[in-house]
C-alpha cells in the first residue's frame, strides 16, 4: 500500500483512525489511503495527457494561492433532487424525483464552459445519478465537448451490469462509490433501504470487468465516511478494498445541523488558523443546483443558509464567477477572514474540536440575493 504523498495528495500513513487529519486541500478532512503505486494523477496524467496536468497545476495553484482564474475549473451538478435511499447522515430535506436540471440547460452551461475553459465536471452533486435513464447523455456530452475530467459518484444500487458496462467507454474519468460500511449489519444501519449484498455484487463486477478488459480509466475510489455507527470498521473497510480499488477515502461526517443549531457569535478559539485551513472551493469551482441556481461551493445548501448566489437564467457562469458579491467572499478568504461569512464560518467550526470562551467581534451580513450591477458586502468589524 502506498504511503508517499505526491502533487497534493495527502495519504494516510497507516489505518489508525487516531492519526492526525489534514485539512489543508479539503474542507471536508479526508484520509486518503492508495491501493497501488501511482497516484489518481500520475495515471491520468498518462492516460489524458498534457491537458490533464495543466488543469491540475492550476487547481492546486488556486487552492495554493487563493487565485481565481479567467473561468471555473470545476463545475458541481445538481441534476435531480432525489435519492432512492435514506442515509443518517445527509442533509437533503425532501426528495422530489422531478426536480430535475433541464438537459438542455446542461448542455448550455457545459458548452460556455468548453469554449472559455472548463476542465472538470461533477455530476452527482446531492443526488443518485444512475436513477436519472439518460444519464450517460450527461457524461457523453461533457466528454465530446472536450470536458478533461468526469467526476460520478454513486451509492452503486442502481449501479447494474448494463452501467458497468457502458461506464468503461462513457468518458467519466474518476468513479466514486459510497459505502460507509465494512459489514451488512453496520451497512444497514446507516444507508437506510439500500441492499447491501446487491451494491457489493454491482462494485465487484464492475471493478471486475474494468481489470479483465485492461482499462485504467475510470478510475475508482471507495468512501467511508466516518460516524458514531462504524468507527469501529475502519480497518476492515481498508483491508476488504485495498486490493481492489485506486483509493480509499476515509471522510469526516459533516455536520448537517450547524446552520440551525449554530449560535453564529465570532470566538478567537472557533476560528481556524491559515495554517491549519485553507478552503480551495471558492477559488476553483461553482456548484448549480437542479433548479438553476448558483452556489460557491457544495457546502452552501439551501436557501435557509442566507448568501449571495446567482441564476443561470440570470447570467452566464462566466459572469457569476466575477461577479462583485462573490468576488468579494474570495477575498475575505484570501485575506484570512473566512470567519467574517456566517456560513463559512459555521461550516468551517463544525469540524473543530476545541471550542474555549473569547471575545466576540461581528460579522459580515451577506445578502441573500445578487441583484443585477456593482453590490457591496458591508462588513462590520469589532472596533478595537
Amino acid at each position: 500500500m502506498k504511503t508517499a504523498a505526491k502533487n497534493g495528495e495527502h495519504v494516510f500513513k497507516g489505518v489508525n483512525i487516531s492519526d492526525e487529519f489534514s485539512t489543508h486541500a479539503d474542507i471536508n478532512s479526508e484520509i486518503l489511503i492508495l491501493s497501488n503505486e501511482e497516484t489518481y494523477d500520475e495515471v491520468l496524467i498518462k492516460e489524458l495527457g498534457e491537458k490533464y496536468k495543466s488543469y491540475r497545476d492550476k487547481w492546486y495553484k488556486a487552492a495554493e494561492d487563493r487565485i481565481m482564474y479567467d473561468f471555473p475549473l470545476h463545475i458541481d451538478f445538481e441534476l435531480m433532487y432525489y435519492c432512492n435511499i435514506d442515509c443518517i447522515m445527509c442533509h437533503m430535506p425532501e426528495k422530489a424525483p422531478e426536480k430535475r436540471l433541464d438537459f438542455n440547460t446542461y448542455k448550455r452551461i457545459i458548452d460556455e464552459g468548453a469554449e472559455k475553459g472548463l476542465c472538470a465536471v461533477g455530476l452527482n452533486l446531492y443526488t443518485e445519478p444512475f436513477l436519472i435513464k439518460n444519464i450517460f447523455d450527461y457524461f457523453e456530452y461533457a466528454r465530446d465537448k472536450g470536458i478533461v475530467d468526469v467526476l460520478v459518484s454513486t451509492n452503486a444500487t442502481p449501479f447494474n451490469k448494463k452501467a458497468a458496462e457502458r461506464m468503461l467507454d462513457s468518458g467519466v474519468t474518476q468513479l466514486f462509490f459510497s459505502i460507509d460500511a465494512a459489514t451488512k449489519s453496520t451497512y444497514d444501519k446507516i444507508r437506510i433501504g439500500s441492499d447491501w449484498d446487491r451494491v457489493i455484487k454491482n462494485i465487484n463486477y464492475f471493478l471486475e470487468l474494468k481489470e479483465k478488459r485492461g482499462k485504467k480509466l475510470p478510475v475508482t475510489r471507495v468512501n467511508f465516511c466516518r460516524q458514531d455507527e462504524n468507527l469501529h470498521e475502519v480497518e476492515q473497510f481498508i483491508e476488504m478494498w485495498k486490493d481492489k480499488t485506486d483509493r480509499i477515502v476515509i471522510q469526516t461526517m459533516y455536520d448537517k445541523t450547524i446552520f440551525n443549531n449554530f449560535d453564529y457569535k465570532i470566538v478567537e478559539s472557533r476560528k481556524r488558523s491559515e495554517d491549519d485551513f485553507k478552503c480551495p472551493q471558492m477559488f476553483q469551482r461553482v456548484v448549480v443546483r437542479w433548479d438553476g441556481s448558483l452556489y460557491p461551493c457544495a457546502n452552501f445548501y439551501g436557501k435557509e443558509t442566507g448568501f449571495a448566489h446567482g441564476h443561470i437564467e440570470k447570467q452566464s457562469i462566466e459572469e457569476y464567477w466575477h461577479s462583485l458579491a462573490r468576488n468579494n467572499m474570495a477575498k475575505l478568504h484570501k485575506n484570512g477572514k473566512y470567519w467574517k461569512i456566517p456560513i463559512c464560518y459555521a461550516c468551517a467550526y463544525s469540524y473543530l474540536d476545541n471550542r474555549k470562551k473569547a471575545d466576540e467581534e461581528e460579522r459580515v451580513n451577506l445578502p441573500t440575493q445578487q441583484t443585477n450591477g456593482p453590490q457591496e458586502i458591508p462588513v462590520r468589524v469589532h472596533a478595537s
